[in-house]
C-alpha cells in the first residue's frame, strides 16, 4: 500500500480491515482530553491511552503511548534516550500540522501510518501487554478504535515498523558503566521542518544565549511577546512568550544585585551568573509548559469548531 496520501479516518480504518487487524470501533462525540474519552468508552471491555508527542533538541520526533495510570517522567525518559541536557519536551503545535498530520487532541500510533511521520520513533507502554484490549483515536477525536496488543503489533508491521515496548516507570541508572537502555529507539533522523519551524528554533536560540557583559550589566530591555492574527485566529509565538518571561525574571534578579552593597566588578559577575543560570535552567521548563498549554488551546479551539460544524450540519 502507498502512504504517499494523507490518510484519513476512513482510509485508515479500510487499512486495518484490509491487513487483518482486527478492532472495535465506537462513534462518541469529539472528545479533547482523555477523561472525556474515557467518559465515554471507560466502561467498556480494554482501557483509555494517553499519548505524547515529544521533541529532543536535535528536531528528532517522539510519540509515547501509555496507560493513563503510567507516570512518565520525561527526565528520566531522555537520560535512558541517552540525550544529554535538554532532553525530551512536549512538540509544538506545527509538528503535528507537518509531520503527524492529525489534531493536537489525535495523537496516537495510528497516526504514524502517515508517510510524513515515517522518522517519528514511537515507545509504548509495556503495561498496554496486560490488558485485554487498548483504546486509541484513529485520527479523530470523536471516535475510539480498540485493539489488543497483538493487532497493535500487526498494524505497525504492516507500515514497516517493529514494536518497541517500554517499562517507563523502571528505575534505570544511567552512567559509565550502565549505557543508556533506550538508546537504540532514538530516531536516525530529525524531523523535516517548515520554514515557520525554523524560524522559531532560531528565536529560541536567541531567547536561552548567556547574557553578554553589557546585557548584564544593566537590565535586559522586555521583549514583547508576539502574538499576530491571521483571519481571525490569534496564534501565539511561543519563544517569544519565553523570551519575555525569561527577560522579566533575569530583569527582576539584576535589580536586586544593582541595588546591593556589592562593588561595582563583582556586582557585573554575579548578574551574569545568575542571567545565565535562569536562562539555563528556567527555559527548557518554561518552553513544555507554554507548549502545553498552547497545544491544549488549539485542542479546545479544534473542539469547538468540531462541535460548530456538527449544530450547522444538523440545522
Amino acid at each position: 500500500m502507498s502512504q504517499s496520501r494523507l490518510h484519513t479516518r476512513e482510509t485508515l480504518l479500510s487499512f486495518l480491515q484490509e491487513h487483518g487487524v482486527d478492532c472495535v470501533t465506537h462513534n462518541h462525540p469529539a472528545v479533547s482530553i482523555v477523561e472525556e474519552q474515557a467518559n465515554h468508552v471507560g466502561h467498556l471491555d480494554g482501557c483509555v491511552s494517553k499519548n505524547l508527542f515529544l521533541k529532543d533538541k536535535k528536531n528528532r520526533l517522539y510519540v509515547v503511548s501509555t496507560l493513563t495510570t503510567t507516570q512518565v517522567d520525561l527526565k528520566a525518559l531522555s537520560a535512558r534516550l541517552g540525550l544529554g541536557k535538554g532532553g525530551v519536551r512536549v512538540a509544538p503545535e506545527e509538528s503535528l500540522q507537518s509531520v503527524l498530520q492529525v489534531p493536537p487532541t489525535c495523537v496516537s500510533p495510528f497516526a504514524l501510518i502517515n508517510e510524513s511521520a515515517r522518522s517519528v520513533a514511537l515507545l509504548l507502554d509495556v503495561g498496554f501487554q496486560k490488558q485485554s484490549r487498548v483504546f486509541f483515536h484513529p485520527l479523530s477525536n470523536d471516535v475510539s478504535t480498540a485493539v489488543t496488543t497483538e493487532n497493535l503489533d500487526k498494524f505497525l508491521k504492516a507500515i514497516g515498523r517493529e514494536p518497541s515496548y517500554v517499562d517507563f516507570e523502571a528505575v534505570v541508572v544511567v552512567g559509565k558503566d550502565q549505557p543508556p537502555d533506550l538508546a537504540s529507539l532514538v530516531p536516525k533522523e530529525a524531523a523535516k521542518e517548515t520554514e515557520s519551524q525554523q524560524g522559531t528554533t532560531e528565536l529560541k536560540v536567541t531567547a536561552v544565549a548567556p547574557a553578554t557583559k553589557q546585557a548584564a550589566a544593566a537590565p535586559p530591555k522586555k521583549t514583547k511577546a508576539v502574538v499576530p492574527k491571521t483571519e481571525g485566529v490569534v496564534r501565539v509565538d511561543v519563544c517569544s512568550v519565553l523570551a519575555s518571561v525569561l527577560d522579566d525574571a533575569v530583569a527582576a534578579a539584576v535589580a536586586g544585585i544593582h541595588s546591593s552593597t556589592l562593588e561595582n566588578e563583582k556586582k557585573q559577575a554575579v548578574a551574569e551568573a545568575v542571567d545565565a543560570a535562569i536562562r539555563h535552567r528556567l527555559a527548557p521548563d518554561l518552553e513544555s509548559l507554554l507548549m502545553t498549554f498552547k497545544n491544549t488551546v488549539y485542542a479546545e479551539g479544534f473542539k469547538s469548531a468540531t462541535e460548530s460544524q456538527r449544530l450547522s450540519s444538523a440545522r
